[in-house]
């Protein structure tokens, strides 16, 4: 394919389109002003050319602007000076460039930014005063980076929700997460870490998620005061004792599923080297992943997880006792349910693809957020490309909420257990 040296004039063509795909066209330059009659310009994906630079107009007039890429390009120092324009710019796709060390004034001129990707950009710091000014930033991912330390770079971000380092195998050092009060998910793994602040929970009250995976830590976290926990994955480390109190805090969790209509409870302890696991507070507890734990010789009686689903064990006689108490549950009469669905077929013409452009997460329950919030806004945006035949109605939250309350009836409908390795025939 012939390069295109530079980009502009068939911009003015479609000034009414909400999104703009200019990505792998070998785009070198941009011209100023090339965009500037997209007044209503919602998403830009340049991403994937041969971009240097940016000019400072080149964004002009793009007030509208929400998502930009700029992901696998040629850029050498992040283009802050474009940004000016772009007032309402809440995604920013910066992933994959060679970047120098952000300046101070970075991203200054993006006050109402949400989410910022720096993922592979060979970082080994990130300046204190380069994201002071993003109080609304909620996600910030810095995967696959040479970070040595992060000291005071997050003590500005009050609103971030979720922070992801993956693959930042050179940090050996917990970043500082104070001033980030919001934290709900935290992602450190593939480092260098061997220990976790006692006060972290205390810090990140919030906190929902932990992925520590990969680390170097030799012994569980201290997670008593993470009331809101859901998640953590401590698989591959170097834990060879794990205290009987370690997982107390739980003791309650079933008065907490019910209130926050979370499900499940997923525990990853696998590849470490403790001899026992503890099992105080894990009785609501439906996955659990302790593999490759050669110590574990033996495991807790079933009865100790009397809502198990899912499990994946050491050693295969460890599932014998589960299997058997599976296949007696599920023996007697089964369980019927009477499902309705309801299909819209769409044409293309109908439908304004950018509305797919959704994280799954974004969309169903999970253990990451308030239901009923993501649910009406992907809905009601998604409804909107069906047309004026379709009547979005008053109380779609609720309705969602009422549907899923019914789902929960099912929770005592037992399904059958699954259990690795499967043990053989004797």
């Amino acid at each position: 394919m012939k390069e295109k040296r530079g980009w502009g004039k068939a911009c003015n063509r479609g000034n009414r389109s909400s999104s703009k795909d200019l990505s792998w066209n070998s785009i070198k330059e941009l011209n100023e002003g090339g965009f500037v009659t997209l007044t209503r310009l919602q998403e830009l994906n340049i991403a994937n050319n041969h971009l240097e630079f940016i000019p400072e107009a080149a964004f002009l007039k793009l007030t509208t602007l929400r998502t930009l890429h700029l992901q696998n390009n040629k850029f050498r120092s992040i283009p802050s000076l474009s940004f000016v324009p772009l007032v309402n710019l809440e995604n920013l796709y910066l992933s994959y460039n060679n970047l120098a060390l952000p300046s101070d004034d970075a991203f200054a001129s993006l006050p109402r930014l949400q989410k910022l990707w720096l993922d592979g950009t060979n970082f080994f710091e990130i300046p204190v005063k380069s994201l002071q000014t993003l109080t609304k930033l909620e996600s910030l991912e810095i995967n696959g980076n040479q970070l040595l330390e992060l000291p005071l770079a997050l003590s500005s971000l009050p609103a971030l929700k979720e922070l992801t380092l993956s693959e930042v195998r050179l940090l050996d050092e917990f970043p500082d997460i104070r001033g980030t009060a919001s934290l709900e998910h935290l992602r450190i793994d593939r480092a260098n870490l061997n220990v976790i602040p006692a006060d972290m929970c205390s810090t990140a009250p919030l906190l929902r998620s932990l992925n520590l995976k990969s680390n170097k830590l030799t012994e569980v976290p201290e997670i008593g005061n993470c009331v809101h926990l859901k998640l953590i994955d401590l698989e591959s480390n170097k834990i060879e004792i794990i205290d009987e109190e370690a997982f107390v805090h739980f003791k309650d969790l079933r008065d907490l599923v019910e209130n926050d209509r979370y499900f499940t409870i997923i525990r990853n302890l696998g590849e470490n080297k403790f001899p026992k696991l503890p099992t105080k507070g894990l009785q609501n507890l439906r996955q659990l992943k302790t593999f490759n734990n050669r110590e574990l010789k033996e495991f807790p009686p079933v009865q100790t997880f009397p809502r198990i689903s899912t499990l994946a064990l050491s050693y295969a006689y460890h599932c014998c006792e589960f299997i058997a108490s599976s296949n007696h549950k599920t023996s007697g009469p089964k369980s019927t349910t009477s499902l309705q669905e309801t299909i819209v077929w769409l044409s293309k013409d109908d439908v304004d693809m950018s509305s797919w452009n959704a994280n799954i997460t974004d969309i169903y329950p999970d253990s990451s957020g308030n239901f009923s919030r993501k649910f009406e806004e992907f809905a009601n945006k998604l409804w909107k490309t069906f047309g004026r035949d379709y009547t979005i109605p008053d109380n779609l939250a609720q309705y969602a909420e009422e549907y899923f309350e019914d789902y929960k009836a099912l929770e005592n409908i037992k399904f059958a257990l699954q259990c690795l390795p499967e043990p053989g025939k004797f």
